[in-house]
């Protein structure tokens, strides 16, 4: 599983554009053995929560 996320669509667009992304693409076909799925969505939140089930036991 690879999970992403973007600031916005315009950070998105600019990680599809680069580089880094197109020699990826270029690549990844010899290593999977079936087209991948994806799930993008486009959110509200501006930042990471805290998990509230777990916290260090030690601060």
């Amino acid at each position: 599983m690879l999970v992403e996320g973007f600031r916005d669509g315009e950070a998105g667009a600019d990680h599809v554009g680069s580089d880094h992304f197109k020699a990826a693409v270029a690549k990844l076909p010899d290593y999977v053995s079936a087209t991948p799925k994806i799930i993008s969505e486009t959110i509200g939140a501006t930042g990471w929560g805290e998990m509230a089930e777990v916290r260090p036991s030690r601060p």
